[in-house]
This record gives structure tokens, sequence and C-alpha cells, in this order.
């Protein structure tokens, strides 16, 4: 069984003298030695840190190396049961970086774990506004939001926020982007005059809007015309005033007439408000 055991010989010639060995110790460990599970974690570049592993054997310790990213770090050193190895973490450089240490005891049971460091900036993602540009007019009430983030490390989500609901609200969130590449929404938006902007995070919560919002028109409804003048009959002159009245809940840009079918249009000139 596993555990301190101990044996003694004891031996008997023909007149029944009987000697006695010395007593023998010895360990029977069958079990692996353990870590106390370091959490993954995120630093800034630069900064100081450490995987703080703790290793732990009922019997006896070993030896112990590191690897980061399948390079060894550390060379094979002894460990100290229940003692604070403080591995180093190299920080220069922005990334994900796997950590790995393997480990065994006196006998040669062995385990390993691994940790995952993340080395970032102290910089938000970049937000690119691609679509819709700024002022743009659309007579259709289908909008498609087009925007790019791009981060040093990894992205989290991005968002579409707009005004059209009545509020600067958050309108929907992509959960799955990928860096530097286009996020896509496609919405429905009734006639008015809006803004909007994508919203983007890392995995070290390092959140920001593209730096300006951009400006969007929908106006989907024709204007509405009424002839004023000629009316519908017959004139005995060949000066005829040409008169309407247009209406649009967005304004009405220009005006214009033909005569019986021609090919010529000609503008017509605003009067009053």
């Amino acid at each position: 069984a596993e555990g301190d055991h101990n044996w003694t010989i004891k031996c008997k010639d023909s007149a029944q003298n009987e000697g006695t060995s010395a007593t023998r110790d010895f360990y029977i460990d069958l079990t692996d030695p353990i870590d106390n599970d370091p959490t993954d974690e995120s630093y800034l570049q630069d900064l100081g840190a450490t995987i703080d592993w703790i290793l732990t054997d009922d019997y006896a310790s070993g030896y112990y190396y590191v690897e980061r990213n399948s390079t060894i770090q550390n060379s094979s050193t002894t460990w100290q049961n229940n003692t604070n190895l403080g591995v180093w973490v190299n920080t220069t450089t922005l990334g994900v970086w796997n950590y790995t240490i393997f480990y065994n005891d006196s006998v040669g049971n062995s385990n390993s774990d691994e940790v995952e460091i993340t080395i970032s900036s102290d910089n938000p993602p970049t937000v690119t506004l691609n679509s819709p540009i700024d002022y743009y007019n659309s007579t259709l009430d289908s909008i498609i939001f087009n925007c790019t983030a791009d981060d040093d490390i990894s992205l989290v989500n991005v968002s579409l926020y707009g005004n059209w609901t009545g509020n600067w609200l958050l309108n929907e969130t992509n959960l799955t982007p990928i860096n530097n590449a286009p996020v896509i929404f496609d919405k429905t938006i009734s006639d008015g005059i809006y803004v909007w902007n994508c919203y983007a995070c890392d995995s070290i919560s390092q959140c920001d809007f593209a730096s300006a919002n951009k400006t969007f028109t929908i106006d989907s409804t024709k204007p509405n015309v009424a002839i004023n003048s000629p009316l519908n009959q017959t004139y005995d002159t060949n000066i005829i005033l040409f008169n309407i009245t247009a209406t649009d809940g967005g304004g009405i840009s220009a005006c214009w007439y033909s005569l019986t079918g021609g090919s010529v249009n000609y503008s017509m000139s605003q009067s009053g408000d």
C-alpha cells in the first residue's frame, strides 16, 4: 500500500539460534504531485508580473521546468514543497502566451499545468466607420452599417449605436468580431435625420467609439405636388403661368416641368415659403 513501510529479517539455524537484521524503511509513492492551478491573467506591456505556482507532494519534491509557447524559459531545477515559485512573466511583447510548467517528485511521478497570459498595450480598439458615409441620403428605409475595429490583442465585441429610436442607445452587438474585418449591421429605419457610431471592446475591457459620429438621412416618401395653373382648360394666349405647390417632410430641393412630353426640362423658381 502507499505510504511508509519498514521490514526486518529474522533467521534461525538448526540449533535454533535466531539472528535479526537491521530494520530497513521504505516509502511507496504512487501519487502525482499537484499544483495550485493559477488562473489565466492579463497584463499591460512592460509591467512586472509573475505566475504564482505552488507545487505539492505527499512525500518529497523533485524538479520542474517552464515553457513559454513551447520554448523553455526556466530550465530544470528543484522545487520545495508548498513554496511559491514566482515564475517570471515576459511582458515585453504583445500577444497571448501559453506558460506550461512540467514537474515531478522524487520518485518520478509527474504532472503539468498551463496558464494563458495576455500582454496588451493600454490602448483601446481603433474603430473606423466605413458606411454609410457622412451625410448620406437614402430613399430606402433599409440601411446597412459597416464598421471595422482593430486591436493589438483580441476583440470581444463590436456594437452599433444610433439615435433612430428617439434616444442615443445601443442598438445591436456582434459578439464574434474578427480583428480588422468589417462588422455588418442591417437595419430598417423610419424617415428622419440620424447619427450613428460603433463601439468596440477588447479582452481586457478597453473600449472606444470611432473618433466622430456620422450623419445620415432617410427620406423614403415622394414629394406631394399639386398643379395650381394652368388649369385643365383652353387658353387664348401664348403666355402661360406655370404654378405648382410642392410639399415634402424633408424639404424640396428642385422642381421642373416639360411640355407635351418633350425631352427638355424647364426649371421652376420658388416663391413664398
